[in-house]
């Protein structure tokens, strides 16, 4: 009898528990999606290793979904919540940006001054009249032509700079081209754009973060540096990419001053609170950190170019195409780290996906999250038990070991909503399943295609099996593998 690897078992037991965990259920189509999005998110994330991550899904002013997959750290645990804060790499950039423009507004910075009028220790191996091009505008919008970084090789000592390194350091440094010439993302720009926070506000950059930011919005799991969250957050130790033998942890690493380009920490949860308030304040206006002009200043395009490859940049925001749709946002790559924050702003919709791995996409997820979940959104009617109470039992994960063949069913309402498990895009491998009679059902027609699906059920009256033709997928109930016949047991 042929076994399984134990990564294989592991995603399909995983799936199955998503699925069933979820209130697919008793659902409706909003939260039959979210059910096969838990379902396809775990499969991926024991397939390719993913020690832990978290997502959400805000809407408007309302976080509609979070949860956390996987071991915040595989040694000591806990499980991964959408409380547990992660390393939010680059996304820190958008705290910063958002600084920068709460003390424009009061009058303390000025987007087109000189950035050496804010820093008077600031200079460059160039003219003044070349330096004095500089400015927070140019650097909000990676296009002041300095370098990415410092000439230091902290990114694989994981030792960052602090305040005095960076004060030594770039007054040797020359830059890449005249501002506004072309786009050049530049870590070491937003350092200094936090130095010019800080002397602003006389204060010290993360404190500056604390009382303009995280305090109004009540963001209690996140901080500018790991030595700054509370001992009460549970924290995400970062991986390295996978070798022969697996993954080996990262140590924790402070990124001192270099924290406001991609230092902060930051939880599912808490970055639903941020994207709320983006809504919250294009939909209200009014005054909440910023005024609502400013905030939609930044998310206009500032920069797009041939040499950004179609994209574009904002003040502080990213513009990012995933699959035909434009997001604003910022994603994050540091060491142990990916995570992405991407809003809608027309549907109001957002998505974040934060990681402990550098070698899988958020990108791919957060692609795939939204449009599989985001056409069920609009349905917020009350779900009707009595439409669901017969086809909640067909909902779980149906699989072939061994084949390309693996199908996450939920419950929506008069129909069976049914993924493929394996597809990068699962909203296009989605099928609708409409009742023909007793365990038979036949999909909606899809681009020419159409099929029939049959359940057989056991001596109990659970379905068992997933018909379609003369082919089957054997159910792997929650925590059960064991009525799969591929592994040794009979049903």
């Amino acid at each position: 009898m042929h076994t399984p690897p134990n990564w294989l078992v592991s995603t399909i037991l995983a799936a199955a528990t998503a699925l069933a965990a979820s209130p697919a259920g008793h659902a409706g189509e909003r939260e039959a999606r979210i059910a096969l999005a838990e379902a396809w998110i775990e499969a991926q994330r024991v397939h390719k290793d993913v020690p832990g991550a978290a997502v959400a899904i805000v809407q408007g002013d309302t976080l509609v979904w979070s949860r956390g997959f996987g071991m915040a750290d595989r040694e000591t645990g806990p499980t991964v919540t959408a409380d547990t804060a992660f390393r939010v790499c680059s996304i820190s950039k958008l705290f910063t940006g958002i600084a920068v423009m709460d003390l424009v507004e009061e009058g303390q910075l000025d987007l087109d001054t000189p950035l050496s009028a804010y820093l008077p220790w600031f200079d460059l191996d160039e003219p003044e009249s070349l330096r004095d091009q500089v400015t927070l505008r140019s650097i909000l919008s990676h296009v002041s032509g300095l370098p990415e970084e410092l000439d230091l090789p902290y990114y694989i000592e994981i030792d960052f700079p602090d305040f005095a390194t960076v004060q030594q350091e770039v007054p040797t440094l020359s830059l890449l081209q005249p501002p506004f010439t072309r786009h050049t993302y530049s870590n070491l720009g937003f350092v200094l754009a936090s130095a010019a926070v800080a002397a602003a506000d006389e204060t010290d950059f993360a404190t500056a973060i604390d009382t303009r930011i995280l305090f109004p919005l009540g963001m209690t799991a996140t901080a500018a540096d790991l030595s700054l969250l509370s001992a009460d957050v549970d924290t995400a130790t970062g991986y390295s990419v996978r070798g022969d033998t697996g993954r080996t942890a990262f140590d924790a690493y402070p990124t001192r001053d270099y924290a406001a380009a991609g230092g902060f920490l930051s939880s599912a949860n808490d970055l639903a609170k941020l994207a709320r308030w983006i809504f919250r304040l294009r939909q209200d206006g009014g005054e909440e950190i910023l005024s609502e002009p400013t905030l939609r200043n930044m998310m206009r395009v500032h920069w797009a170019a041939p040499d950004l490859g179609g994209s574009a940049r904002g003040l502080a925001f990213g513009f990012y195409n995933l699959g035909g749709q434009t997001f604003v946002g910022h994603g994050g790559y540091c060491p142990g780290y990916r995570s992405l924050m991407i809003v809608e702003p027309d549907r109001e919709i957002a998505v974040i996906v934060l990681m402990n791995v550098n070698d899988a996409s958020p990108y791919t997820w957060a692609s795939a999250i939204y449009n599989l979940v985001a056409p069920g959104l609009g349905d917020t009617a009350p779900a009707n038990d009595d439409l669901t109470a017969g086809l909640e039992t067909y909902a779980g994960i149906y699989d072939r070991i061994g084949m390309p063949e693996r199908v996450a069913v939920a419950a929506a309402g008069e129909t069976l909503l049914a993924i493929d498990l394996f597809s990068d895009n699962p909203a296009g491998s989605l099928w609708r399943l409409e009742q023909q009679g007793p365990d038979a059902f036949r999909s909606q027609e899809i681009g020419g295609r159409r099929f029939d699906v049959r359940f057989d059920r056991n001596a109990d009256g659970l379905p068992i099996r997933y018909w379609r033709y003369s082919n089957y997928l054997i159910r792997v109930p929650e925590g059960n593998i064991g009525l799969n016949p591929m592994v040794g047991v009979t049903v």
